[in-house]
């Protein structure tokens, strides 16, 4: 009988090349209306609801209009390809835990025809209301999630832990990079994999990455020198460089091959193309719960810089044999 495995997908940034909803507003010509809202210090959830209906009734943007311009979000090939491969794992269950919007995602997920491959999108609630896209917090002001760490709006955590009360999974795989990753993060346990991206392509260290590092995790660098390939990325290909945890934060080379990695933090080079490379089998670990604890990280934490990496390391990560 085939193991369940949770592969939880962040949105912007991690599925998808960009902040769909600045991407969105800017297609729109609405990004000084943004900037207006931004400066006056408003929630994000809030901004954003306010920014669309003002881009439809100043601007005059149709539905049809913010419908283009979503669907125009860079998605990578790679990126695309994966879900559908890891949709075909016999036990393997994909959902999105986003910060974004329902109509967003799910318009992405059916212009590249995955929505039928994504079990179920957790993100904030968003209807067309008299031509104006309107954008409602997923946990309402009446039933807040009483999380310190996390904006009012949307607790990830939260709807993790929802998640782990129903069917067990024995492995769980989180693709992030923001600040809000790091809630449901430390509900992974020992034997599951973060995902983690490492930086934006402005070279801006991603907070989710920042935040591991910060709580101690346990830092993998995935690559060498040579550029990833999902079509020739073995089923069973593990990993290279082990990062140990703590502030000193030192590389042990697992592999014997050099690979390009940065002493400090086992980074590679930026600029490098790069190959995913094996691990020993006694790195795996059972997994233990760790719920419960919520400064911390307990699962092995993969960086990646490109799409492609993503890519590699959610297939090698759901396709890792159980230990």
């Amino acid at each position: 009988m085939p193991r369940e495995k949770l592969v939880v997908l962040d949105f912007d940034w991690s599925l998808v090349e960009e902040n769909s909803d600045t991407w969105v507003l800017h297609q729109l010509g609405a990004s000084h209306i943004f900037e207006g809202l931004l400066s006056q210090g408003l929630p994000w959830t809030q901004l954003m609801d306010c920014a669309l209906h003002a881009a439809h009734t100043e601007l005059k943007a149709t539905q049809e209009d913010v419908l283009k311009a979503i669907c125009s979000t860079p998605f990578h090939a790679d990126m695309i390809q994966v879900v559908r491969t890891l949709a075909a794992v016999p036990g393997c269950t994909l959902i999105i835990l986003s910060d974004a919007n329902t109509v967003f995602i799910n318009e992405v997920l059916k212009h590249h025809k995955l929505d039928q491959y994504i079990h179920k999108v957790y993100s904030n609630i968003a209807s067309w209301q008299d031509g104006a896209l309107r954008v409602n917090p997923f946990h309402s002001s009446s039933s807040p999630h009483g999380c310190p760490n996390c904006p009012s709006n949307l607790c990830k955590g939260q709807v993790l832990d929802n998640l782990l009360a129903g069917p067990r999974y024995d492995r769980i795989v989180y693709l992030g990079d923001g600040s809000g990753d790091f809630c449901p993060c430390t509900r992974l346990r020992a034997g599951d994999y973060a995902v983690v991206r490492e930086c934006y392509p402005t070279g801006k260290q991603c907070p989710l990455f920042r935040k591991a590092q910060m709580a101690g995790a346990h830092m993998v660098g995935c690559f060498d020198s040579a550029s990833p390939s999902l079509a020739s990325l073995p089923a069973t290909a593990r990993f290279g460089m082990e990062v140990k945890s703590g502030a000193a934060c030192q590389v042990e080379d697992l592999s014997s091959q050099p690979g390009g990695f940065d002493a400090k933090c086992g980074l590679s080079t930026p600029g490098k193309e790069r190959r995913l490379k094996a691990i020993p089998e006694w790195q795996l670990q059972p997994c233990k719960s760790t719920r419960g604890q919520r400064d911390s990280i307990a699962a092995i934490v993969c960086a990646w810089q490109t799409p492609s990496e993503a890519a590699a390391l959610l297939e090698a990560t759901v396709m890792q044999p159980m230990p």
